[in-house]
């Protein structure tokens, strides 16, 4: 009877590794979106966002055009006032104090045309509320044809710690301006102590 064909799938030592496999294969994308859900929580947790941009140098300007956005989720994190008609990255173009696109722009040029991987930026927008937000931006740049890149960024919002920053600057300048004025006033009570 050993030479009738065993059709029982359990016995086949050829279909135990693809099950097997096949285990693996749903053990592993049970962890992938274990881990993406984790790192949503943890940008959620640290106040950023990521973006992704394909970029194209047309006649020596750079053109930026969005890939996969969820602008659902850069509206959480930076909620912008959107005009009818208009998409989320003309509001937050908009958002953009002209100062600080001008650098950004600037930044972003020399960094691509120089043939650097990355760079780093900080700039201020204002959001729907009329609250002025800092942002910190870490840019990755990979080369993809002449004249066309890849372009990956962390947005981080750090208007708290820009906020502390300024205050801390402010007081030590409130003390050194309070120093100046009490040696002000000693130099004059002396000075009042002579013509006296």
């Amino acid at each position: 009877m050993r030479d009738k064909l065993d059709l029982d799938p359990a016995r086949d030592d050829r279909i135990q590794p693809v099950d097997q496999r096949g285990r693996q294969l749903a053990r592993a994308e049970q962890q992938i979106l274990w881990q993406e859900r984790r790192l949503r929580h943890l940008m959620r947790e640290t106040k950023c966002v990521v973006w992704h941009c394909f970029v194209e140098d047309v006649d020596g300007a750079l053109n930026w055009t969005a890939v996969q956005r969820d602008d659902s989720e850069l509206d959480r994190f930076l909620p912008l006032s959107i005009l009818p008609g208009q998409d989320y990255h003309a509001a937050w173009e908009r958002s953009v104090f002209q100062e600080d696109r001008a650098e950004m722009n600037r930044t972003a040029h020399q960094a691509i045309h120089g043939g650097r991987s990355e760079y780093a930026q900080d700039y201020r927008c204002i959001d729907r509320d009329g609250m002025v937000r800092w942002l910190h931006e870490d840019v990755a740049i990979e080369r993809v044809a002449e004249g066309q890149w890849t372009v990956h960024g962390i947005l981080t919002d750090v208007t708290e710690q820009k906020n502390t920053h300024e205050l801390q600057r402010a007081l030590a300048e409130r003390e050194r301006a309070m120093e100046k004025l009490l040696q002000a006033e000693e130099e004059r009570s002396q000075l009042i102590e002579q013509l006296m």
